[in-house]
């Protein structure tokens, strides 16, 4: 039938064209796959974590690893596994590999704050010359895909330096912001406190999956950034950059909370 001009969104995966129903399907050229994907695929004895770490390590893109796993080409007891579950599992590995090897590297000397703003959504974040932890946060504003409430909610979730046992309560974009932050300190070498929070601005109402957020944040990785020396002269920053305000996310963060960082707010 010919395609129909509908685009489908969906909370974790990225958006889908115009589809329509084919009764066959014909093949027309072999398709090229990365020669350490074949090697992998035909490796029966290799457990799926360490197929995903491989490619990884071999410059496989997340996007690709996650397909492969979501279509049962990975591990020793294959199946197909949902699209949601692959994606938020493969972002989980992967991330927690990267963790253990910052944990290794010296800490920061300053304070480092980086911003993107796009799309109707605002990431920050803020890195703080201290042992690994991880803060992700969401502030959904009124007219938002989640919230179509009066006033903007505001969710948070976090890990101490020896990680988490139970789900995030944020989902797959808590995973996904993990790796991209990850991926940031492997790059430059060092071990920090990362508080990574994103604002979703009224009219955002798309939901373009978890994958936007491990996107823009390599992306905001990527850009420029400044420089504190002291606590107060970053927050104040950061309260400079935040629409919702710096006193909204010290009072919903659960990082800033804790023993080693429940100083912040003296600060403010």
């Amino acid at each position: 039938k010919p395609p129909r001009p509908k685009t489908i969104f969906d909370g974790i995966a990225p958006p889908m064209g115009p589809s329509a129903p084919a009764s066959t399907i014909r093949i027309c050229s072999s398709p090229s796959v990365p020669r350490i994907v074949e090697r992998v695929y035909e490796d029966t004895d290799l457990a799926a974590v360490e197929a995903v770490k491989i490619l990884y390590e071999r410059g496989i893109a997340v996007s690709h690893i996650q397909k492969l796993l979501a279509a049962g080409t990975l591990g020793r007891n294959r199946k197909m596994v949902p699209t949601r579950w692959a994606i938020t599992a493969v972002d989980d590995i992967l991330s927690k590999e990267l963790v253990r090897r910052i944990k290794e590297f010296e800490t920061m000397d300053r304070y480092r704050v980086f911003a993107l703003k796009k799309s109707r959504n605002l990431f920050i974040a803020f890195l703080l010359p201290s042992p690994w932890s991880f803060e992700w946060g969401e502030a959904w504003y009124p007219d938002t895909t989640w919230n179509r409430s009066k006033r903007a909610v505001v969710i948070t979730d976090c890990e101490g330096f020896y990680g988490r046992k139970n789900y995030a309560k944020l989902g797959g974009c808590y995973y996904a912001a993990r790796l991209a932050t990850a991926e940031y300190l492997v790059k430059i070498g060092r071990q920090a406190t990362a508080i990574v929070w994103r604002e979703i601005y009224p009219g955002f109402r798309i939901p373009v999956g978890v994958w936007f957020v491990r996107e823009m944040l390599r992306k905001m990785y990527n850009e420029p950034y400044t420089e504190f020396d002291t606590l107060r002269d970053a927050i104040t920053h950061v309260a400079s950059l935040s629409s919702l305000g710096i006193d909204g996310w010290i009072e919903k963060s659960g990082l800033m909370r804790m023993g080693r960082q429940k100083v912040l707010p003296e600060f403010v």
